[in-house]
């Protein structure tokens, strides 16, 4: 599995806070990129479209109190991966969170798309930051 990750972000509020937010997919549309489309979602599944290229749809697999939320593929996908949130308790009012995107990716696949997911996991977590700055 290839990994992509993001640097930890520093967010003005509690681990447990952030949880609450991230832990609903229905917040997740407010901190993707621009280039996610068609957003639909409920607290645990959540479809979109990625712009010019396919839709895809996703479920909460886990959720750990206050330390991460996992997110898999809902039905069919060009790839098995894994989207996680990590957050890292600072202080009672402040944490750090961390984008990890895992994915099972064919050498071709992995040389196309590796700066995108890349991109994806960095402005995941620029715009979180930006939600709790």
């Amino acid at each position: 599995m290839k990994k992509f990750e993001s640097e930890n972000v520093q967010l003005n509020s509690s681990a447990e806070n952030v949880f609450e937010y991230v832990g609903n997919l229905s917040n997740f549309g407010k901190f993707m990129p621009e280039q996610i489309t068609n957003w639909h979602s409920t607290a645990d599944t959540c479809s979109f479209t990625v712009q010019n290229m396919t839709t895809l749809s996703m479920k909460v697999q886990e959720r750990v109190p206050f330390e991460r939320v996992n997110v898999v593929p809902d039905g069919k996908s060009p790839f098995e991966f894994t989207l996680q949130v990590l957050l890292i308790p600072i202080r009672t009012d402040h944490c750090e969170a961390k984008i990890v995107f895992s994915a099972d990716l064919n050498p071709v696949f992995s040389m196309m798309a590796s700066k995108p997911l890349q991109n994806l996991v960095d402005l995941m977590a620029k715009n979180l930051e930006k939600i709790y700055s």
